[in-house]
This record gives C-alpha cells, sequence and structure tokens, in this order.
C-alpha cells in the first residue's frame, strides 16, 4: 500500500496506490580471486534483472493545473557492474594497494507527464570509482598515502536532472582526492591512529548525496583493548 498524497515534482501531484506488489530483483555474480606469495588479486561481475520496480507514471488526469501521477509496478529493467582489487607486497614494510568499481544500469520509466514510456538510466548510479594507495608498516608504526577518485556522472535519469538540490544541472563532477593516514600500536592494549583527509582541500561531492564533503580535515584517534 502507498499513501503518499503530496506534490511529486514540478507539475506533478501524486495520489496514493493501495494495490502495489513487491518489486522483484534476481542477481547473478561471478568472482575470481588469486594469490601469490608478493601479490593478491579479486574481481566479480553481477547482472541484476529488475522487475515490478515502483515508479511513477501519469495517469492522464489533471489535478488543478497539475499532471496528476502514481506510482506503479511499471519499472521492468537490469543493473550490472564489476568490482576489482589488487595489492602487491614491494618487501617486508612496503606495499602498494587497488582499487576499482563500475555500476550502470537502465529501467523503464515516464520521463515527461506524457503517457509515453521509455528506458533510462537507473536513478542515481554510482559512477566509476577507484583508489590507489602506497602502505609502509612493521611491528610498530603504519602509514599510507591513498588517492580516491571518481569520474564525472552525467548519465542521468529525468528524475535525477528533476533533483537539482542533490544533482548539479549538468551532472556530478569528477573528483581526487588525496588522503594521509598513520599510526602506531603503543602497547598491545592501545592503538593510536591519525589521518589528514583531503590534503588538496578540494570541493567534491559523492553523486547523489545532496551535500559537498569536508574539506581538509584532521583526524585523531585512540582505540582500547581490554
Amino acid at each position: 500500500m502507498w499513501t503518499r498524497y503530496d506534490i511529486a515534482q514540478s507539475g506533478q501531484q501524486e495520489i496514493p496506490n493501495t494495490s502495489l506488489k513487491p518489486e522483484k530483483f534476481i542477481s547473478y555474480e561471478v568472482g575470481l580471486k588469486l594469490r601469490k606469495p608478493k601479490w593478491q588479486a579479486q574481481t566479480s561481475v553481477f547482472y541484476t534483472t529488475v522487475q515490478d520496480m515502483i515508479m511513477r507514471y501519469p495517469t492522464g488526469n489533471m489535478i488543478g493545473a497539475n499532471y496528476e501521477v502514481q506510482k506503479a509496478n511499471i519499472g521492468d529493467g537490469y543493473i550490472q557492474g564489476f568490482e576489482a582489487r589488487a595489492d602487491y607486497q614491494l618487501d617486508e614494510q612496503w606495499s602498494l594497494f587497488s582499487g576499482l568499481a563500475a555500476v550502470y544500469g537502465e529501467a523503464d520509466t515516464y520521463p515527461t507527464s506524457a503517457q509515453i514510456k521509455d528506458t533510462e538510466p537507473m536513478n542515481k548510479l554510482q559512477p566509476l570509482q577507484g583508489i590507489l594507495g602506497a602502505r609502509w608498516q612493521d611491528n610498530k608504526y603504519r602509514f599510507e598515502v591513498l588517492v580516491k577518485a571518481a569520474d564525472r556522472q552525467d548519465k542521468l535519469s529525468a528524475e535525477d536532472k528533476l533533483d537539482t538540490q542533490r544533482i548539479p544541472p549538468k551532472g556530478t563532477p569528477g573528483y581526487a582526492v588525496i588522503n594521509l593516514r598513520g599510526g602506531l600500536n603503543v602497547n598491545q592494549h592501545a592503538q593510536l591512529s591519525m589521518a589528514i583527509e583531503n590534503i588538496a582541500n578540494r570541493d567534491y561531492r559523492i553523486h547523489g548525496s545532496g551535500t559537498n564533503e569536508p574539506g581538509t580535515n584532521f583526524i585523531m584517534a585512540i582505540d582500547g583493548k581490554f
């Protein structure tokens, strides 16, 4: 049952639907792991079928000056993507690590107030993103530098394009930020951790989040074990 009765988007009035059915998602995934003395890697790919996803559609009626819309099980589509990670041990102290992930999907929808169905990208899909870093550690100290990056996301649905509070009009810009982290084992009961995030003080936003991430950020923490 869906009880919403409210303004949906600009120029649309949503009415309730008391006969909605559950959405259906079926996922298929396959992965591979490799491990050698100095390196290890893993990757996985997935494909998800989407049936009866709950989405708005125009009924063809008007409520005052607004188009009447209602949620229904109309969104058939798919989501697909991959994840990959690799680590390499240079020597006893130094190691490299990396990761990459991407996802894409489409679904049937009604992008306008007209009764015309179309296929569009899924709402708020994350862009291609990855990490790359180096780590040094021994029995007492540890230190790492990490670059976190994401591509521009301009593959937007009609709903994304209207959601200008969370997503800029031409899509979310890509970014790359540098983080430094370190720590030491004080003793067997305590660990001290420190980090400087977003060293270059970049102004960036995770796609669909609605808020920009912090600028240069200093973190210090103490973990105790008893």
